[in-house]
């Protein structure tokens, strides 16, 4: 399996470590989830997080250093109700 990556060395808004979703594993590391296949390019990373490192000028500045993550996990219990 091909793995594209991005040279980030220009900085980034976001930074530190991420967790990672246990879905994203099995994709990575076997190209399936039980008997869903990975037959097309999938961009792995739906559950990730981590502090706000810089913001741009319509941000608060008192933001940096918060900690954020997306709210995947709770829409997709809102959905199953």
């Amino acid at each position: 399996m091909a793995v594209q990556t991005r040279d980030r060395s220009g900085g980034h808004p976001f930074g530190g470590a991420v967790g990672v979703c246990g879905s994203d594993v099995h994709f990575w590391h076997d190209g399936r989830l039980g008997d869903w296949i990975v037959d097309e390019p999938l961009v792995l990373g739906h559950e990730s997080g981590g502090r706000i490192v810089a913001v741009g000028r319509a941000i608060d500045p008192e933001r940096v250093g918060e900690r954020v993550s997306i709210l995947e996990p709770l829409s997709v219990a809102i959905a199953t109700a």
